[in-house]
C-alpha cells in the first residue's frame, strides 16, 4: 500500500518561510509579533529560522487530493515520500514556538533573564 493512500495532506495545510536569524532586540520583537497572531509558529531547523503559517492550500480538496495536481507548483512536485511530514522519520524541528509565552521562556533562557520587554 502506498504511503500516500493514508495522506491527510499535512504539507498542504501550512507553509514555512525562511526568516533571518534574529540578532538584535528588534528581530526578537518581530518574532514575538509573529507569534501574537493566530495560526502561526516559528521554528528553528538546522540553525535556520522559519515562520510557519497555518493556511490551507486553496486547491486542496476534501479528499486530501490536489485539484491542480498536473500543474501544481514545483515546490509541490519536489515534495515526495522521502520528505513527507506524514511518513518521514526526521521531521522534528530543533526548536518550535507556538506563542509568545513559549518564546519568552526561550529568551529568558538565552539571555539569562536579562531580556527586557
Amino acid at each position: 500500500m502506498s504511503p500516500c493512500s493514508k495522506c491527510d495532506a499535512k504539507c498542504c495545510r501550512y507553509f514555512g518561510v525562511h526568516i533571518d536569524t534574529p540578532k538584535h532586540k528588534d528581530d526578537f520583537e518581530n518574532i514575538r509579533w509573529y507569534l501574537a497572531h493566530k495560526d502561526t509558529a516559528v521554528y528553528i531547523e538546522k540553525r535556520q529560522w522559519y515562520l510557519e503559517i497555518k493556511n490551507k492550500c486553496r486547491y486542496l480538496m476534501k479528499n486530501h487530493r490536489c485539484r491542480v495536481y498536473e500543474r501544481r507548483p514545483t515546490i509541490c512536485r519536489d515534495h515526495g515520500v522521502a520528505t513527507c511530514e506524514h511518513v518521514g522519520e526526521d521531521f522534528a524541528h530543533d526548536r518550535m514556538f507556538h506563542d509568545m509565552k513559549e518564546f519568552d521562556v526561550y529568551l529568558a533562557e538565552r539571555f539569562k533573564g536579562k531580556y527586557k520587554f
